[in-house]
């Protein structure tokens, strides 16, 4: 291990430190060379990375390579294309995760392609770029990814949304999932850049791709396109993916501890104390569902199981 990576792991260490508003309690050291050794989350969101700080990261995995690391959470630092290579190659030397979450950074064209090619082997199921600056380059570089049947084997929700796709990119994704992400189930592409021409791609896809049978939700409002090109996405998504008036993004603000993971029956709404109306009426366009996502899987469960009807809308 050469010294910037210990530096970067003092860095992001902590002592062991009296309760500011509990004076008997302490709260506990926190080892960031352990925790990424040991843990299945590694959550270092809103931490201030710079693209040194994640290129460091990278060469920790790299030489690490732990082996119960699953879940990888970047989001709101300032990580750019330097440190998405950086750390796209430790990702490249693991054998398998469940999410990767990098989104509010900065990560343009030829970080996302490096991203891309180091991550198609993991089987994730949950992959967050959400608002970063990639366009149509970075974006067809990823189709090139997602079109390979053999990779993103089990990804099953892609969020690409607030970024800055175009037609070619959206053209492009919509090519890779006509042979590709055979079990995508959410798709999220709002507010990018995309026209008529790449609305028109999309619902090609969702005319003959796996897609079809899998999707259940496409979040595409807030893009530049005219009436007739809603209608196209309309009607390809029609019987068979819903389109919601607002995306419910997952916002993971914080991991979800193991005790509430278990999903093997819906949550009581009326320990919540949310009875007074039925879950459809009080989510209001998914905003509450979106919150409640992070509670526990039980309660994400009974919210998705107790939506009433989300009918086909224009952005």
């Amino acid at each position: 291990m050469d010294d910037d990576v210990k530096a970067y792991f003092a860095k992001y260490s902590e002592p062991a430190t009296p309760s500011e508003h509990f004076p008997l309690m302490e709260l506990p050291a926190y080892d960031c060379e352990e925790k990424l050794a040991s843990a299945e989350i590694y959550y270092h969101s809103e931490k201030g990375y710079d693209d040194h700080d994640a290129v460091q990261l990278g060469k920790a995995i790299a030489g690490m390579r732990p082996p119960t690391l699953k879940q990888l959470y970047l989001s709101k630092n300032a990580i750019g294309d330097a440190g998405a290579i950086g750390l796209a190659a430790g990702l490249k030397e693991l054998d398998a995760m469940d999410t990767i979450h990098i989104a509010d950074n900065q990560i343009g064209d030829a970080g996302i392609a490096a991203l891309a090619e180091s991550i198609k082997h993991l089987g994730c199921t949950t992959i967050v770029f959400t608002r970063n600056t990639f366009g149509d380059a970075g974006a067809a570089a990823f189709a090139d990814a997602l079109a390979d049947p053999d990779s993103f084997k089990n990804l099953e929700w892609l969020y690409l949304n607030e970024c800055q796709i175009g037609d070619k990119g959206a053209a492009a994704i919509a090519q890779a999932l006509l042979t590709g992400c055979k079990d995508l189930v959410r798709l999220a592409l709002h507010d990018n850049q995309i026209g008529d021409a790449g609305a028109a791609a999309i619902a090609d896809a969702f005319n003959k791709g796996a897609i079809a049978q899998t999707g259940e939700f496409l979040y595409f409002q807030g893009n530049p396109i005219t009436d007739e090109g809603k209608e196209c996405v309309a009607k390809a998504c029609r019987g068979k993916v819903r389109a919601p008036p607002r995306p419910a993004v997952p916002s993971f603000a914080r991991p979800v501890p193991e005790c509430c993971r278990s999903t093997s029956r819906p949550a009581d709404p009326r320990a919540l104390g949310l009875a007074a109306a039925p879950w459809h009426a009080r989510a209001r366009g998914l905003g509450l569902i979106a919150r409640v996502r992070d509670l526990s899987g039980s309660i994400r469960d009974f919210c998705e199981r107790s939506w009433s009807k989300i009918y086909i809308r224009d952005s």
